[in-house]
């Protein structure tokens, strides 16, 4: 219930998903670029689940990425399908007739 009155007044969890998939893609290009400087510089032994986890983040991030932006573009789609007032009308004033 609490969810659902989040979600059908707002488009603030659809906007969440693009940023939360921005800072997973980032974070794992970071990672990536630091597994690979650690290999070629200072000649490490790196095991192969550490650029394997590395790409699943951040195919999982441009996945929340298009995600995201596939819900932003199906709420707004939603938004002007409900035929809401752009405002409501509490009380009249002015003159009696």
């Amino acid at each position: 219930m609490a969810c659902q009155a989040v979600c059908a007044f707002s488009l603030v969890p659809l906007r969440l998903a693009i940023w939360l998939g921005g800072i997973i893609t980032i974070v794992s290009m970071v990672l990536t670029i630091i597994v690979t400087i650690q290999k070629l510089f200072f000649n490490m032994p790196i095991k192969g689940y550490a650029l394997l986890a590395c790409g699943i983040f951040f195919l999982g991030g441009i996945q929340l990425i298009i995600l995201g932006i596939l819900a932003q573009y199906i709420g707004h789609i939603f938004r002007h399908t409900q035929n809401r007032p752009l405002y409501i009308v509490d009380s009249e004033g002015g003159w009696d007739s």
